[in-house]
C-alpha cells in the first residue's frame, strides 16, 4: 500500500503509532516540527506500510489531534474512536474539546458522548468498547484512529488489564456511609 501522508499535520508533542501485521511503528513530534523515530523504519512506514490495522493518535487536549485525525481519516478512509476518559460523556462536550458536529460529519466517530456524567468507565469498559468500535469500522472497511489523551485506556487496549472483579455495589455504599460517618483518615488507617 503506498500512500501519501503529510507528518506536518501531527499536532505538537503528538505521538503516532502505527500497526501492523509485520511491524509497529512509533512517531513523536517535537516542538521544532522534527518527526523522531521510535524504531529503525518509521519514517518508511508512513510512506509504504503493509495493511495498517489501527493508527493511535495521543497528545494533551488543544494539541491539534482532531485536525490530524480527520486528515488520516480523508487519506486512509478512517473512521475515529474516541480514547479520551472524559469525552466519552455527553455532559461536557465543550470543556472536554470533542469534536463539532461539522468535524464529525467528516467520518464517523465512535464512543463519544454515549454516557451520562452519573455513570463511570472503567478502563476494561472502554477497551471493551473499543474494541467493538475497531471491529465495527474494520467490517465497513475503514480503518480505525484511536484519538485522545488517555493513556491507561490504549495501554490497556494494546496490552490488555487484570481481569478484576467488580466491588458489589452493596459494599461500595457500606464504606461510602462508613466514610461519612467516620472520615477518611479512618478509613486509610484500615488499610496501613
Amino acid at each position: 500500500m503506498s500512500v501519501e501522508y503529510d507528518k506536518s499535520i501531527l499536532p505538537h508533542g503528538s505521538l503516532v503509532f502505527l500497526a501492523s501485521e509485520q511491524k509497529s511503528s512509533f512517531a513523536y513530534k517535537t516542538g521544532g516540527g522534527i518527526v523522531m523515530s521510535l524504531s529503525d523504519n518509521c519514517a518508511d512506514s508512513f510512506i509504504s506500510a503493509p495493511p495498517i490495522r489501527v493508527i493511535c493518535l495521543v497528545g494533551p487536549t488543544g494539541a491539534g489531534k482532531t485536525a490530524a485525525a480527520l486528515h488520516l481519516a480523508r487519506t486512509f478512509g478512517g473512521g475515529v474512536v474516541n480514547a479520551d476518559s472524559r469525552q466519552v460523556y455527553r455532559d461536557f462536550p465543550v470543556i472536554t474539546a470533542q469534536p463539532s458536529a461539522e468535524e464529525r460529519a467528516v467520518c464517523p466517530h465512535l464512543l463519544y458522548g454515549f454516557l451520562p456524567c452519573t455513570e463511570k468507565i472503567s478502563a476494561g469498559v472502554w477497551t471493551d468498547k473499543a474494541t467493538a468500535a475497531i471491529n465495527t469500522l474494520c467490517g465497513d472497511g475503514m480503518l480505525p484512529l484511536l484519538v485522545g489523551g488517555t493513556g491507561l485506556y490504549l495501554k490497556t487496549l494494546l496490552d490488555g488489564i487484570a481481569d478484576i472483579p467488580r466491588v458489589a455495589p452493596a459494599i461500595g455504599a457500606r464504606l461510602e456511609r462508613e466514610c461519612d460517618a467516620l472520615g477518611a483518615p479512618a478509613l486509610h488507617a484500615r488499610l496501613a
